[in-house]
Order: structure tokens, then C-alpha cells, then sequence
């Protein structure tokens, strides 16, 4: 439980800051408490929000069970909260272990494109995932035997979503 008070802490920190309320203008009807993402019993990390139209928000993190050492189990996960805190379904993201970092962003239709930092591969991916927690799609944006750091995403008007990332190597490139 006490590894789990990180992602609670930083939830609280936010809500009480007024950072999710008014940046991202969510309407719902939040403790000031806080809401507990998850109660797993390992490391949590990096959480990241999105608001949905209904006052609720959609959270993304990843867990790290790799103390004190490695085989690396990390794995990216994504929530959905009501606009009362209530969690509505949570579904992992990641398909195998060493993924860390998630970004996600609206689809404009209550439902969220995601990508994350897998370490220990070379497949860069973004899924689509609607409001049910439904995957409606996974693709493979760019492959290279380097790895594909800090990905992030936008969306134009037009509803395209861009994606843009630190290629690591010899030589950092960024795309």
C-alpha cells in the first residue's frame, strides 16, 4: 500500500492545486481527498490525464516490479474515473514487460490514443483505445534497432494525430 500512496499523492497534489480542474477543465465532482488509482502493492509511476466530456478523466502510468533488481517487469497501464472519482475499468496497454512512460491524448470522441517508451525493444507503438477500455487499434509507428525515447503525440482539427520521439543511438535524432 505504501508504494501505491506515490500515484495517490500525486493525484491529491494536483486536484488540490487546481492544475486538473481548470487546465483541464474537468467538471466533475472530485474529493478533495483524493482518489486512489490503483492499491497495487508495487512501484506506480509517471501518471498522465486526459479529461473526458463527462467530467471524468482517463489516467495512464506504469509499474515498475523490478526492485531491487532487474528481470525488468514494467508495464503501462490505462484507468478510466467517472466525474464522481469513480474507477470505471482499468486495462493494461503494454503487451509485454519493459514499457515505461505512457503519453496519452484525446481522440475527440471520449476516448484516447496512447504510446509509451518500451526499453527493451525496438518497435515504437500507438493504440487507440475507446471509452468502454476497448483497444480498437494497435499499430507499429516506426521500428530501428535503436530505441524510441519519450514519445509524445498531438491531434490536429482534422482529427490526424502526429507522434514525435527522441531515436536513440550513436547519434540522438528526433522525429
Amino acid at each position: 500500500i505504501i508504494k501505491s500512496l506515490f500515484m495517490w499523492a500525486t493525484i491529491l497534489v494536483l486536484l488540490l492545486a487546481g492544475v486538473l480542474p481548470g487546465q483541464c477543465a474537468m467538471r466533475g465532482d472530485w474529493t478533495p481527498d483524493g482518489v486512489p488509482v490503483t492499491t497495487e502493492s508495487i512501484d506506480e509511476w509517471d501518471p498522465v490525464l486526459v479529461p473526458t466530456s463527462d467530467g471524468g478523466t482517463f489516467v495512464a502510468w506504469y509499474t515498475d516490479n523490478t526492485y531491487p533488481h532487474p528481470p525488468v517487469d514494467r508495464r503501462v497501464y490505462l484507468a478510466r474515473f467517472d466525474a464522481n472519482g469513480e474507477r470505471m475499468w482499468v486495462t493494461e496497454l503494454s503487451t509485454t514487460t519493459g514499457n515505461m512512460y505512457p503519453h496519452i491524448i484525446s481522440d475527440g470522441d471520449d476516448g484516447v490514443f496512447a504510446t509509451w517508451y518500451y526499453r527493451l525493444g525496438s518497435a515504437l507503438q500507438v493504440v487507440r483505445v475507446n471509452g468502454n477500455g476497448t483497444v480498437l487499434w494497435r499499430t507499429v509507428v516506426h521500428e530501428g534497432y535503436h530505441r524510441h525515447y519519450f514519445p509524445k503525440l498531438c491531434r490536429d482539427d482534422s482529427g490526424a494525430i502526429y507522434i514525435g520521439w527522441c531515436y536513440g543511438g550513436d547519434v540522438e535524432r528526433y522525429y
